[in-house]
């Protein structure tokens, strides 16, 4: 299981595994950092910094298996959860919904 923190960006779900307990200025810099390595252009200022902290929700993430059932081949998924909240991430790791970044 790999601890984090968890948020949405636009379509897409991200878990950044990190270290990190506290929501910092620093630590939304290097998310946004890690982010444009992937290909997004993010801004890195005051606004965004605290913008990101505010929906930045301290989260666990499992990658979970799914057998073949009469439904569907076998696969893996995403699970991220946290306090309050539960079932987020990506019916299939291998579908690019979920980013994972590490800090």
């Amino acid at each position: 299981m790999k601890t984090g923190f968890y948020f949405q960006l636009g379509k897409k779900e991200v878990f950044v595994e990190t270290t990190y307990q506290k929501k910092t200025e620093k630590l939304a810099s290097k998310i946004f950092m890690a982010l444009i390595k992937h290909g997004y252009s993010i801004p890195d200022n005051p606004d965004t910094r605290k913008e990101l902290l505010y929906y930045l929700l301290p989260a666990s993430l499992e990658i979970k298996h799914c057998p073949d059932t009469e439904f569907g081949p076998a696969h893996d998924y995403y699970n991220i959860f946290g306090k309050n909240f539960s079932g987020y991430g990506s019916d299939n790791v291998n579908d690019g919904k979920t980013i994972i970044i590490t800090i």
